[in-house]
């Protein structure tokens, strides 16, 4: 029966291991999450009387995605940023929320480049306290990153959902 169980219904369990099970509900997860909140942002978009989308993306040279909502699209997502600060030993610090983990091990972050444009940015990180994830690469002292709307964010630049 190759590890497959045979079931009255003529249909076949196969079973999986807890590494694959955790990957495939994380990606549902994250499809979930992208479809209800592109979809409604992507409908509402159209009755904009401006015609303006909602939101574009620009691949850099480098492949990273710049994400730039309208006004109403961010308020819509409830987009909030803040500050990175100074840590102690000349580190920075940047807040939990703000911080993107990746399947394959890396780290990031969603920087504002300019008004409304965002664009995800590798850190390197220290260790992370009650203040916050302390790092020792990444973005500059009074940069400003993403801590509502990190998730939106990777949904729009990974094309979940879009």
């Amino acid at each position: 029966m190759n590890g497959q169980h045979d079931r009255s219904d003529g249909l076949a369990v196969v079973p999986v291991s807890g590494q694959v099970l955790k990957q495939r509900l994380h990606m549902v997860a994250l499809l979930g999450l992208a479809v209800s909140l592109v979809g409604p942002l992507q409908a509402q978009g159209e009755a904009v009387s401006t015609g303006e989308k909602p939101v574009s993306i620009v691949v850099g040279d480098d492949g990273i995605k710049t994400i730039t909502l309208t006004e109403h699209a961010a308020a819509r997502l409830g987009i909030a940023t803040v500050r990175v600060v100074a840590g102690p030993g000349g580190l920075t610090i940047i807040p939990m929320a703000a911080g993107l983990y990746l399947p394959d091990g890396s780290t990031w972050t969603f920087v504002e480049v300019e008004h409304l444009s965002y664009r995800r940015e590798l850190i390197t990180i220290s260790d992370i306290t009650e203040e916050g994830i302390l790092l020792l690469g990444g973005p500059k002292l009074g940069t400003s990153v993403v801590i509502s709307g990190v998730p939106e964010f990777w949904g729009l630049e990974s094309g979940i959902g879009g």
